[in-house]
């Protein structure tokens, strides 16, 4: 699929957006050179925008909990006993393996579960873990939800977690986007 200027105004992209693909002869590429682009001018949230408007419920998902694994390791670290936000992930998969009424039921548990263990480590000061916690609940939250956007926000949190942890500047943050970035282009396959 080519993005064009009528593709864009049927998702109701914003003015600014379009502007900008003007401007940088980007009407016309496929969807995962666009992409591509997006991210080399570090428009991270456009691209989420985008593969919310384009992916299915099933890619979606796989991105969410993707990006709800590639942080998940700076909660557990600094609380290991609690098991919320691993078991949020958990739900999450079990709903992509097999979506049943039962299983998003458990996710949608889960990911209030993952939001209190979110809210427990924002009250800690411990901002990598309460975001690491913050991706596993979008990921569950997309699980029970439907939610399309539950995977820009885990993808979002996943990205703040690595900055967050890793003080040495935003590098850290940029690594983790173009990673989930990557992983969400080639679901596209």
């Amino acid at each position: 699929m080519k993005i064009t200027k009528a593709f864009l105004e049927s998702k109701c992209a914003c003015r600014e957006g379009t502007l900008f693909v003007t401007e940088n002869n980007m009407l016309g590429l496929e969807v995962k050179d666009f992409l591509t682009k997006l991210l080399f001018f570090g428009k991270i949230d456009w691209c989420y925008w985008l593969f919310n408007k384009i992916n299915t419920r099933k890619q979606n998902l796989k991105l969410a909990i993707f990006a709800a694994e590639q942080v998940i390791e700076f909660f557990e670290k600094k609380h290991p006993d609690d098991k919320r936000p691993r078991t949020a992930i958990d739900a999450a998969k079990a709903v992509l393996k097999r979506n049943t009424k039962a299983n998003r039921d458990k996710a949608r548990a889960d990911a209030a579960d993952a939001a209190d263990a979110a809210n427990y480590a924002y009250d800690a000061a411990d901002a990598a873990a309460a975001y690491a916690a913050d991706a596993a609940y979008a990921a569950a939250y997309a699980a029970a939800y439907y939610a399309a956007y539950a995977a820009a926000y885990a993808a979002n949190a996943a990205a703040y977690a690595a900055n967050a942890a890793n003080a040495v500047n935003a590098a850290a943050k940029k690594e983790m986007q173009s990673r989930i970035i990557n992983f969400g282009i080639n679901l596209l396959k």
